[in-house]
């Protein structure tokens, strides 16, 4: 057990100083082992602190900033590294030049500095950076509210001279640096929006082919979906039996024979409402879509006179077809196979040397 708190010491002492000589890749690389090696189910706030660091070098701003908040929760506002934590998310802010993003954090170390009463030098230093943010958003009175605290800073600490001097230094080296990357930003951002136009020219004619086939494609959903409504519609009882007494002169008359024979022809023949309620009766009681249903009536009435008519045998598959109702000779092969499992020329002679 101590070997492995050594172990977990050791990883994380080697993570801080590999991100101390800006080896990012190297940081990384032990973070993912340490978490790897010590994931705890209830994570502590070194280990807190440690994901809000890794995600910190990944620049992964929101995962970074769950953890930050987290790490404050946990420890209450009582730890200075909060602060560094949300100062550093600031400037992650200012480099990718979201200033209101950077205010947010900034506010939040300022904020956490006041109540703890400590690192009054990051302190000054964030409250005269926001200072002049506010002031150049044109926010005169959050302005003036932070330059207060840089004034009650600079008036209650007799050392904060040295320290005013270092942070203005450090400002305007800031400043220089995010001029610097804010002009790298707008020549790079001319090459994007240029690539962009080019891009969307092609993407225009790309979607224009596929909005045609789309149309196409609806066509076609519109049509499949007006048969699915049948399947989705259910009946009463009391129209199910009503249905159920009208078929009876279905198989009786048998117009499954008739080649014509389609929902529409049915419903007229039996004096059923519409074709959705005849789909519906059939999907419920025999669990299978129409032309199913009628074909499986043709077959049957073949098998039936198979066995009742002896010179049935003898006729060809094509009369076999056209006398059941079938409009082709393939669709009855398919239908029979589908049927009985069998094709027809083989159920035929076994059918032969069973009689």
């Amino acid at each position: 057990k101590n070997k492995e708190i050594y172990l977990h010491k050791i990883l994380r002492i080697k993570a801080s100083m590999t991100g101390l000589i800006n080896d990012t890749a190297g940081a990384l690389a032990c973070y993912e082992e340490l978490f790897e090696k010590f994931n705890s189910p209830q994570p502590h706030a070194g280990s807190i602190l440690d994901k809000a660091l890794f995600f910190t070098l990944k620049q992964n701003l929101d995962s970074a900033a769950h953890y930050a908040n987290k790490f404050h929760s946990i420890t209450k506002g009582k730890s200075r590294v909060s602060i560094l934590l949300f100062r550093n998310l600031g400037n992650l802010q200012m480099i990718k030049l979201d200033t209101l993003g950077a205010i947010d954090f900034y506010t939040k170390a300022v904020d956490q500095g006041n109540k703890t009463n400590n690192s009054y030098d990051e302190i000054y230093t964030l409250a005269k950076t926001l200072s002049l943010l506010h002031l150049h958003l044109g926010n005169p009175e959050k302005a003036l509210h932070y330059q207060k605290t840089v004034d009650r800073l600079a008036d209650s600490i007799p050392d904060l001279n040295t320290v005013s001097q270092i942070a203005t230094v450090n400002h305007q080296k800031d400043v220089e640096t995010f001029s610097e990357i804010l002009s790298d930003k707008i020549n790079y951002h001319r090459y994007i929006i240029i690539s962009l136009i080019i891009v969307m020219i092609i993407a225009g004619f790309i979607f224009w082919l596929w909005a045609k086939e789309e149309i196409n494609k609806a066509k076609i959903t519109t049509q499949i979906n007006k048969i699915r409504k049948g399947y989705n519609f259910r009946l009463s009882e009391k129209e199910f039996e009503f249905i159920d007494i009208r078929m009876a002169d279905f198989d009786k008359k048998q117009l499954f024979l008739d080649q014509n024979c389609s929902l529409k022809f049915i419903v007229e023949k039996l004096n059923i409402k519409n074709e959705r309620y005849l789909r519906a009766y059939i999907n419920r009681k025999y669990n299978c879509g129409f032309v199913d249903f009628v074909n499986g009536k043709r077959i049957e009435f073949i098998l039936e006179l198979l066995k009742t008519d002896k010179y049935c045998k003898h006729y060809m598959m094509s009369e076999l077809a056209v006398k059941s109702g079938f409009s082709s000779k393939s669709t009855f092969s398919s239908a029979f196979k589908k049927h009985t499992g069998d094709s027809f020329l083989n159920f035929i002679d076994k059918f032969k040397v069973d009689r």
